[in-house]
């Protein structure tokens, strides 16, 4: 009989308590506020990582999700709809519309500005069927392999066939392409260059003024010349066997390609030889200064896969029993960049600008924890199952579903989540520095007072009301009214709130003031000021 009044009271005391303004009951609901953070200012969440919904004013961004069946973001120009990521995803921005569902896809570009300007839609169930319009409004379609005609596919502007291989024609800019059961015969021709190709007896490339590149027999017999001023030259080669190319100041030749070559290079304009073998590839590799391109590899040496080192101009790689230990660095206009991996459980980045600051640093301890820190904002997680960093669909969809741990801060703001709020530690605008263990206990240093709006709304209506009120009615009235109002009184400021504590998620309140007043709440509702 006491069991069935002790149950509905705490029914009613959690409800109460969770549907206050201020209070959560992570990681089953958990709202934040004003968290200034990289991505969110505002956060709600339910039943742990399954529920979201956020926004960044700053960035325009707002996320809406029921993990992991779909999520709706809109952000910086661009907006994303999944369901059941990587089943269906849609995509917009300010030049094109993007969906695919499983295998069938559509992408197609926005209205253009103007009377009668219309979506050019492209449509197709990979790679059976296809179907849209041109830049022109004409329409298109393709049965794979009986009949298609298409534009703008996979980097051709048209795509012309019939009975697949039998008959293919292309066009992309000024090159024209015709091939018959191909890739038996086929040729294509632009302005700068012609292809021929009578699969496997004959095949050339030609570049007039550049070179010219034959096959006879593919695989079995090549050529190569070369007209330019600085690789001017030519070789050939009996595969497997035998050849060699001799160019303005470099000689190569080969045995047994690709597993025995050798390279000698005369002094240049730049007064340095070079030389390097193959003896066998991949296993035993060495060259010095025999690239014929100054920004391509000046220095080689590989025992794979045990150990190797390679420079360039601007980059150098180095691996240890490959493909397990490997570092390589790169310098650009913007800075440089340093990578290191340690396969499968470590690999991190660093980058630095061009003063030499450092720019960004990324570690990853895969699968437990990722830090990244970049200027002033700096993220650990624990745990982070994705190969790819920073991967948009991934980041909605299924990144917090695994993330147990995550730390943020941006200078401004920091906050440390466990167990999606269950555990937090913050430093906010609105709340100032805290900690919260739910539902046990929760601390913050500034808050604000529940009557403060009350308290200003109560004297805009008293003002409004002294329009209206009649005075002599209260002829022969006089009291000494004194109220308390936010902490203050009708003499003096609002007092400042210095800490708050709730326990049991408010059920037990103690607020303390800049006065040195501490005020005691019981039940959510009843306060004894001390």
């Amino acid at each position: 009989m006491i069991a069935r009044p002790l149950i509905f009271f705490a029914i009613f005391s959690i409800s109460s308590a969770v549907f206050a303004f201020d209070i959560g009951l992570p990681p089953l609901f958990d709202n934040d506020e004003e968290l200034s953070l990289e991505k969110k200012d505002d956060e709600l969440r339910m039943f742990g990582p399954l529920v979201e919904i956020s926004s960044k004013e700053e960035r325009g961004r707002e996320l809406a999700a029921v993990r992991p069946i779909w999520s709706r973001e809109d952000s910086e120009g661009l907006y994303s709809f999944d369901v059941l990521w990587p089943f269906f995803a849609y995509r917009e921005n300010d030049f094109e519309k993007y969906w695919r569902l499983f295998l069938l896809y559509s992408g197609r570009a926005k209205p253009q500005v103007g009377d009668g300007a219309a979506e050019k839609p492209h449509v197709g169930l990979v790679p059976l069927w296809f179907h849209g319009r041109d830049d022109d409004g004409e329409g298109y379609w393709a049965l794979f392999p009986f009949y298609g005609e298409l534009r703008d596919f996979i980097g051709y502007d048209s795509i012309y066939y019939v009975m697949f291989p039998v008959y293919l024609r292309t066009r992309k800019g000024q090159m024209n392409g015709e091939a018959w059961f191909w890739p038996i015969w086929n040729w294509d021709e632009s302005p700068s260059f012609r292809k021929f190709r009578f699969f496997p007896f004959y095949a050339y490339h030609d570049r007039p003024g550049a070179f010219r590149r034959a096959s006879y027999v593919w695989p079995f017999y090549h050529s190569a010349e070369y007209y330019s001023a600085k690789d001017g030259g030519g070789g050939w080669m009996l595969w497997p066997f035998y050849g060699e190319n001799r160019f303005k100041d470099l000689k190569s030749w080969s045995v047994l390609w690709p597993f025995f070559s050798g390279y000698e290079r005369e002094k240049g304009a730049d007064g340095e030889d070079g030389s390097g073998f193959n003896a066998p590839w991949p296993i035993l590799q060495y060259r010095r200064n025999v690239d014929r391109d100054e920004k391509n590899e000046k220095w080689r040496f590989y025992l794979w896969p045990l150990i190797g080192r390679s420079e360039r101009k601007d980059s150098e790689y180095q691996f240890l029993l490959w493909p397990f230990i490997s570092s390589q660095y790169t310098s650009g206009d913007s800075g440089d960049v340093e990578w290191v991996w340690i396969l499968p459980f470590y690999w991190s980045k660093h980058a630095r600008d061009r003063k030499g600051e450092m720019a960004e640093t990324y570690r990853n301890f895969y699968p437990f924890v990722s830090i990244l820190r970049k200027g002033n904002f700096c993220e650990i997680r624990a745990l982070d199952l994705w190969f790819q960093r920073n991967m948009p669909a991934v980041e909605r969809n299924w990144a917090p579903l695994w993330t147990l741990f995550n730390y943020q801060s941006t200078g401004e703001a920091f906050r440390y989540d466990f167990l999606w709020g269950l555990v937090k530690y913050f430093d906010s605008p609105e709340e100032g520095e805290g900690f919260s263990l739910q539902p046990f206990y929760r601390s913050c240093s500034r808050f604000k007072d529940d009557d403060d709006d009350w308290a200003e709304d109560e004297d805009e209506e008293a003002c409004e009301d002294d329009n209206d009120m009649d005075w002599e009615d209260l002829d022969g009235f006089d009291a000494d009214i004194d109220f308390d109002l936010a902490g203050g009184d009708a003499d003096g400021p609002a007092r400042e709130g210095v800490s708050q504590r709730d326990y049991l998620l408010g059920f037990v309140r103690t607020r303390s003031y800049s006065d040195g007043s501490v005020v005691l709440r019981l039940f959510w509702f009843a306060e004894i000021e001390f």
